[in-house]
């Protein structure tokens, strides 16, 4: 009873209709989280593993030591050897596992061994295992240039769902707006428990429902941090800062309409005038004359031509190390050993 409109971003919603009307929506926008984008010299050292998927590696450590049991096998117990006596040195190299499992080892990584097994059925799982190797070190090979020519910087989530299912970056929304009625109101699914999340994290962080919006922003910026609202305002935020980017997902569709105390006699009137400027494109006009222009923040994925810096190639001598160290530790293992009796 204080105020005759509200002239403001203020969304329709069924409760607020029980003590308000709204004319017609002057606007129309969707609801998404936008948080920092992770610093990318954090993960560099991963960079030699981001060419394939943990699932694909799964399967290459798998294979090598099944490549090496089966050559071993049709050595060990293969018929053309105990036909063959001459071949009984020759069986002797590859009858090892130890020598076996070097051998398939070193053909992964395109550096195999001198000899080659004499029996067909040997020679014929060596030479598909060659082809296997050939065809993931050539993929392997490409995707790595691919990444270290081009630069995708990405938030860790696209999805409520994925935001949901990760512990890294904590999330909040403004107090007081229709992002809490919606996700407070919700029953079941993903909106309910992004709700009881939010009321953990407000818990021992009360910021993640303030209502100021710069505390949010403020929050978002210093890295580890989450904020839900409606594209339109986080458009005009990462115009003028790089580092931010929104989720693809959009969800919760929004009408900003005016305000009027109820059963107020100007709603029809209003309602009327405000879906003329939204057909004659007025408002979309007024947005580009008066809202931030395009920024020239390179958004995506950005092609260029670089000199791979140490920092691209961090992750070659953390292996080098790790090598080094597991080396030392079989030298130790062979000195507790003791020397072999004979050669």
């Amino acid at each position: 009873q204080e105020a005759d409109l509200v002239v403001a971003p203020l969304g329709i919603d069924v409760s607020r209709g029980l003590v308000v009307d709204f004319t017609k929506p002057f606007f129309f926008e969707y609801t998404t989280v936008m948080a920092k984008l992770p610093n990318p010299n954090k993960t560099k050292w991963r960079l030699y593993l981001r060419p394939f998927k943990w699932q694909a590696w799964l399967t290459f450590a798998v294979s090598i030591p099944f490549a090496a049991i089966l050559l071993w096998l049709i050595t060990k117990f293969g018929p053309f050897y105990e036909k063959d006596s001459s071949q009984l040195s020759q069986k002797s190299s590859f009858a090892q596992f130890e020598t076996t499992f070097w051998y398939i080892l070193g053909t992964f990584f395109t550096q195999g061994g001198a000899n080659l097994p004499r029996a067909q059925s040997g020679r014929f799982v060596i030479g598909f295992w060659w082809m296997y190797c050939i065809v993931v070190i050539a993929t392997f090979s490409g995707n790595l240039i691919a990444f270290l020519t081009v630069s995708k910087q990405t938030l860790p989530f696209q999805t409520l769902e994925e935001m949901l299912s990760q512990s890294d970056i904590k999330f909040g929304m403004p107090s007081g707006t229709i992002y809490i009625t919606h996700f407070k109101q919700a029953r079941g699914g993903v909106n309910q428990r992004v709700w009881r999340r939010v009321e953990a994290f407000n818990r021992t962080n009360p910021r993640v429902l303030s209502m100021s919006m710069s505390d949010h922003l403020d929050d978002v910026m210093a890295g580890g941090y989450a904020v839900i609202a409606d594209k339109t305002t986080f458009e005009r935020e990462m115009s003028e800062e790089c580092g931010l980017e929104m989720i693809k997902e959009s969800f919760m569709p929004l009408e900003y309409a005016i305000a009027l105390q109820h059963q107020s006699a100007y709603t029809r009137l209003i309602s009327a005038e405000v879906t003329k400027v939204r057909e004659t494109g007025l408002l979309m006009k007024w947005k580009k004359l008066w809202w931030p222009r395009q920024s020239f923040c390179a958004r995506g994925t950005v092609t260029i031509g670089k000199a791979v810096n140490l920092d691209d190639v961090q992750g070659a001598y953390y292996a080098l190390s790790i090598l080094c160290v597991v080396s030392c530790l079989a030298l130790l293992a062979e000195f507790a050993r003791g020397r072999p009796a004979a050669l």
